[in-house]
Parts: C-alpha cells; structure tokens; sequence
C-alpha cells in the first residue's frame, strides 16, 4: 500500500522535538532501551530509521534483544498476506514478553497499521498493542507515544 509524504510544517517538526525531549526529562535518566523490528520493502527501513532517531532522542538506547527493550516497535508492510500473518505473529507472542514488565509497550505501525480492519483486528485481537499508527502519522510519533505513555500510566 503506497503512501505520498507532505512536506511537514517547521513549526510541526519543531513541535515533535520538544515532546522528543520532553519524554526524554520524565523518563529519567535510568538507561532504557528500544527495539525496532521492520517487514517489508525500503521504504519500511528508511521508516524504520526516523523510529528510531525519534526514539533515541526520547532518551531510549538501541538493542536487537527484545528482552532488554522496554519498547518494541513493529514497522508493518501490507503487501503481502504472507507478511501480515508473520506480523501477527510476532505481535501475538509479544503478550509473554509483556506480561513480565506490564509497563513494556508495543507499537505496531506501518502500512498494515493503516488498514481499518487490520486497526480493528489489533484492538480486538491483540491487546497487547499500546499505540498502532500508519505511515503518514509517522512524523507524529513522538507525540502519539507522549499520549500512549500517559494513557498507560507511565512517567
């Protein structure tokens, strides 16, 4: 499922930047760490990269060890059924890795997360999923995530 960037206002970019640092300020300075897992075509690495540039300036720390990361972000492509069943997967199984640290999030975006039925299946399905957004929200992270950690409870 294709999708066109727009040019983002200054201001908007800006905006996203102080809520990077100010999420950065309430997490505090105990090291925490990020996992972000992509599926998909280039433009889901390329993606996948301001995930977590948004994420560092958070105050987050890279791992590939899902066991280390306090949040996990899966970057979805929806262009093959193949794909979206391995997502599902992976997203299902997360709900172990959870319920070790119910403070843990997960994050499921990308263009599988911009389907309104795939949306309804996560809410129904897979509870275990915080925040779940499509491409074109993706320069709003930071604050998606500012309200999802609130939602939650977290700092």
């Amino acid at each position: 499922m294709a999708y066109t960037r727009r040019e983002i206002p200054q201001e908007e970019i800006r905006r996203q930047r102080e809520i990077c640092e100010s999420i950065r300020i309430r997490l505090g300075d105990r090291p925490r760490l990020a996992l972000v897992d992509t599926y998909g075509c280039q433009q889901n690495e390329s993606d996948s990269e301001v995930l977590r540039g948004y994420l560092q300036a958070m105050g987050y720390g890279l791992t590939q060890r899902e066991a280390e990361a306090e949040v996990i972000a899966v970057n979805t492509c929806a262009v093959r059924e193949h794909a979206q069943m391995r997502v599902f997967g992976n997203v299902g199984a997360l709900v172990h890795w959870k319920r070790q640290d119910p403070r843990r999030m997960v994050v499921l975006c990308g263009c599988m997360a911009q389907s309104p039925e795939i949306r309804r299946q996560v809410k129904e399905s897979f509870r275990v999923v915080d925040l779940c957004f499509g491409p074109h929200d993706l320069w709003r992270f930071p604050e998606l995530m500012e309200k999802a950690l609130a939602v939650h409870g977290r700092p």
